[in-house]
């Protein structure tokens, strides 16, 4: 624990904080470095400034009161909260948070963003949480793989193309531990590895730093050739995208009739969320016009689905009541008409090949 009540600048850059405190009164900086705070608490009551960098900060508080700035970066805040009393800014930016909450009384600036993915390379290529150097991956790919339907027919040239489709994306890693490793550690890191990567957990996200608005599905899939020396490790991650397209990591929302921008290079789906009070509602999505059949309160809520071609009826399947297709939105700029009344709200994410 640490008490100060003059003026003060502490620095902490550290593995891990356990179980401490850090407590300031009057004016001071404080700034932490850490892959792992736990049930640890920073207090600033006073002026001054606090800076957190942190990989995980589990069931650790953030209490500020006075006129502060405030600046916590951590990739998951679990069971934590912020606090900020007084005149100052709050920013958080965050991967993950769970269960936690930010709260300001007085007078300032809250702002933040928060990404739920399960693995993150940083802008120096550190995959995390697996805390190993990225060497090269193979984004480089220019289109995933195709499959091409054809037929030949004897006595005619050529061949008659019915179109083609996209494989699974492959995306591969090559990485490598950090050094001077001792046997023990390797095979804790090794186990570690092996945890994270557990295919049977199903699709997980995985983002790049420096273009943290894109976010790949992947899946361990294949094998990997581990290659052990001494004091570290290299090996290849194979990442599967059974899903070839590329997934903005922000989800887009335009209430009301206007214009919708798919800002990546492939169609992607829309959801339309329409809420009554509204009598058989239609909705257009550039030449095409979606209509139901049917009175919506002002309780009631239709959600049309184009990527699962589904249409429900505050949860209940209404597909006998509708009519139209269910259109995607292409690439650039797509008007769109709302229902007359209540609110329209159509929610998408852009999508890369």
């Amino acid at each position: 624990m640490f008490n100060s009540k003059a003026y003060n600048t502490l620095l902490f850059n550290d593995t891990s904080l356990y179980f401490g405190s850090v407590l300031l009164n009057g004016t001071s900086n404080i700034s932490i470095l850490a892959n792992l705070i736990l049930q640890a608490h920073t207090s600033l009551t006073g002026q001054g400034n606090i800076e957190i960098y942190v990989v995980k900060r589990q069931f650790s508080s953030t209490n500020f009161a006075g006129i502060s700035n405030i600046q916590v970066i951590p990739l998951k805040i679990l069971y934590g909260n912020s606090l900020l009393e007084g005149i100052g800014n709050l920013t958080v930016n965050a991967l993950k948070i769970l269960f936690a909450t930010l709260q300001m009384n007085g007078i300032g600036n809250l702002s933040g963003k928060a990404i739920a993915a399960s693995f993150i390379i940083t802008s120096d290529n550190i995959l995390q949480p697996l805390n190993v150097q990225v060497l090269r991956d193979s984004r480089e790919d220019l289109l995933p793989g195709i499959r091409e339907f054809t037929e030949e027919i004897p006595g005619r040239h050529g061949e008659i193309d019915f179109g083609s489709e996209f494989q699974p994306r492959i995306l591969e890693l090559h990485v490598i531990s950090v050094d001077d490793l001792n046997i023990s550690l390797r095979e804790q890191i090794k186990r570690d590895i092996a945890k994270y990567l557990d295919p049977t957990k199903g699709v997980k996200t995985l983002i790049f730093a420096n273009d943290d608005t894109k976010t790949y599905n992947v899946k361990y899939a294949g094998r990997i050739d581990l290659k052990q020396y001494p004091t570290r490790l290299e090996f290849t991650i194979p990442f599967k995208c059974s899903d070839p397209f590329i997934m903005a990591t922000y989800e887009k929302n335009y209430t009301g009739s206007g214009i919708l921008t798919n800002e990546g290079t492939f169609e992607t789906p829309v959801v339309i969320t329409i809420k009554g009070p509204v009598t058989n509602p239609s909705v257009k999505i550039g030449n095409n016009t979606l209509t139901y059949t049917g009175t919506l309160s002002s309780t009631d809520t239709l959600i049309i689905n184009t990527e699962t071609m589904t249409v429900t009826f505050n949860g209940v399947n209404a597909l006998a009541n509708y009519s139209g297709s269910f259109p995607k939105l292409p690439p650039g700029n797509t008007e769109v008409v709302a229902a007359s009344s209540g609110t329209t709200i159509f929610t998408w994410r852009d999508r890369w090949i």
